[in-house]
């Protein structure tokens, strides 16, 4: 009995997906629909460590992001799968996070900040923007930044 394909996928999407989930969502994060790009990082976020071959697209995803729901997502991903990968992987993300905290949305910054408390101490090259974080309008901000500083060890 053949599976039934879900809605809003092509049987050929759905094969796809099913061969390679990881994979198939790193290609959707170069659709034009930010529902489509955010529903793809969800699945990558929920793939935690299985989806370390995501990391270069996720930071780069975070970078280039208009949508800032979108944003927080490949924050809140990088969070999930660094902290489940090894200290070389994870430490790709450092840079990208350590900038997504001058984000201009606050839920992006404290999920930057989480990610990097995540990370642990491959993260240290991101002190100067955590310890500026400490400083962030918002208090959410700052008490992920305090919380990110401790995890990476200062």
């Amino acid at each position: 009995m053949a599976r039934k394909v879900p809605e809003g996928y092509t049987a050929e999407q759905w094969a796809a997906y099913q061969a390679d989930p990881v994979g198939f969502c790193v290609t959707q994060l170069a659709s034009h629909d930010s529902n489509v790009r955010f529903n793809a990082v969800d699945i990558l976020r929920g793939c935690a460590g299985d989806a370390k071959k995501a990391i270069p697209a996720l930071c780069e995803l975070l970078g280039t992001e208009n949508v800032a729901t979108v944003r927080a997502q490949c924050a809140w991903a990088l969070q999930d799968i660094c902290e489940r990968v090894d200290a070389p992987s994870a430490q790709q993300a450092v840079a990208p996070l350590a900038k997504a905290l001058r984000d201009n949305d606050a839920e992006v910054r404290t999920l930057a900040a989480n990610a990097l408390g995540a990370i642990g101490g491959a993260a240290k090259d991101a002190l100067p923007e955590l310890k500026k974080a400490l400083k962030d309008r918002n208090a959410e901000v700052r008490q992920a930044a305090e919380k990110a500083l401790e995890r990476i060890g200062q």
